[in-house]
């Protein structure tokens, strides 16, 4: 697992200093608008190192992040042009589409508590599959990280008490969920900083 912890962490690494540059460039901490690019780069590089053991984890976050791709703002620029992105999102077929690729995420969290048979699953799963429901459907952004940094915990937790035992939810997938939930967190701070408001 070395390999994926070093990705994640000179990954964290180069976003934090973009958001530095940006700083001492006049503009704002913010990094947020990459943040999908880089996801479904490290998903795409996981799953090509690990996708044998658990194909249809990969499979379903490979899909959750493509479906993030296609409306990220930076993407579409490549795409469209101003007024062409405004329309686009105005479809209403974009907010079905996040909240279908939010859908993918809490099937693979769910998979989590059912593969690994979690013995805390009774509290901790219904309230992340809630709260990041909840969140993604009211466009709450803070109770949707709440709901991430949630299951996050259980991971951890599960893991570290799991230490001596083969692995059952490979832990590679570990260190993307980490990597999502920075990238969330580092969102929410933006977001707090700067009174920017998230689509």
């Amino acid at each position: 697992m070395e390999r994926e912890r070093r990705t994640v962490f000179l990954a964290a690494l180069s976003l934090m200093m973009y958001g530095l540059v940006s700083v001492l460039g006049g503009g704002p901490f913010a990094f947020f608008p990459v943040n999908e690019i880089i996801f479904i780069f490290i998903v795409i590089y996981f799953a090509a190192l690990n996708f044998s053991k658990a194909k249809t984890s990969y499979m379903l976050l490979l899909v959750f992040a493509g479906i993030s791709l296609i409306y990220n703002q930076l993407f579409l620029n490549f795409f469209m042009d101003s007024e062409e992105m405004v329309g686009f999102y105005k479809n209403p077929i974009i907010q079905q589409l996040k909240i279908a690729s939010y859908f993918l995420l809490l099937v693979e969290i769910t998979r989590f508590y059912f593969k690994t048979n979690w013995k805390h699953q009774v509290y901790t799963l219904p309230l992340s599959i809630l709260f990041i429901g909840f969140g993604v459907y009211f466009n709450l952004y803070l109770i949707q990280t709440l709901g991430l940094l949630i299951f996050i915990g259980t991971l951890y937790f599960y893991y570290k008490n799991t230490a001596n035992e083969s692995e059952i939810y490979s832990k590679s997938l570990f260190y993307i969920w980490y990597f999502y939930t920075f990238l969330k967190l580092s969102s929410l701070l933006t977001m707090y900083l700067y009174d920017l408001r998230f689509d």
